[in-house]
C-alpha cells in the first residue's frame, strides 16, 4: 500500500499522524514499525525513510545507556554529549515526512492475516506489514564503587 498522500502535509505534525494512523488502523498498513528508538532504532528508521517507507517508531524513552552521558567509540561522535547525538538524529530521521516518532511504550504484539497489531500504554493502535526489534541491550552497571563513574572512559563493554 502506497503511503496516504495526506499525510504529506507540512501542516500535519507528528502528533496529527500519530492520531491518524490511530483513527485509521483499520484501514491502514504501515510498512514498518520500529519499537525503540535510540540508536539501532534510528538508523533504521533513516534507510527504511530513504527508501519510501511509512515507518513509525516507538520509544519508551528508556534508553538502556542512560548512565552514558557523553558518547564513546561512535565514529565521528566519540565525546559529544549524548543528549545532543541524539537530537540532532531525530532531526535527521523527521527530515522524511513518511516516518514519525511516537513517545509511547509498546505493551502488546499481535500477527494478523495481513499485519501486526501493536498497542500502546497509551492506548492507541499501530498496524503494519514489519516489526523491527530495536530494544537493544541494558548495561549492568556492578556494585564496584567507582564503576559507574568510569563507565565510557575507562570501562568499556563489548559485544561479541
Amino acid at each position: 500500500m502506497e503511503f496516504h498522500p495526506s499525510l504529506h502535509s507540512d501542516k500535519l505534525s507528528g502528533i496529527q499522524f500519530y492520531q491518524y494512523i490511530h483513527r485509521d488502523s483499520k484501514q491502514y498498513i504501515l510498512d514498518v514499525i520500529i519499537v525503540g528508538g535510540s540508536y539501532a532504532g534510528i538508523s533504521a528508521a533513516l534507510t527504511l525513510g530513504i527508501a519510501g517507507r511509512s515507518v513509525v517508531v516507538i520509544d519508551s524513552g528508556k534508553s538502556g545507556n542512560n548512565n552514558q552521558h557523553i558518547i564513546r567509540n561512535f565514529y565521528a561522535h566519540d565525546g559529544d554529549p549524548a543528549f545532543l547525538v541524539a537530537k540532532k538524529a531525530k532531526q535527521q530521521l523527521l527530515k522524511y515526512e513518511n516516518v514519525r516518532y511516537a513517545y509511547d511504550k509498546v505493551v502488546d504484539i499481535r500477527k494478523e492475516a495481513e499485519a501486526f497489531i501493536i498497542l500502546t500504554k497509551l492506548g492507541s493502535t499501530f498496524r503494519a506489514k514489519k516489526i523491527i526489534g530495536a530494544t537493544g541491550i541494558i548495561d549492568k552497571m556492578l556494585l564496584i564503587q567507582g564503576f559507574t563513574e568510569c563507565w565510557g572512559f575507562s570501562i568499556f563493554q563489548n559485544i561479541l
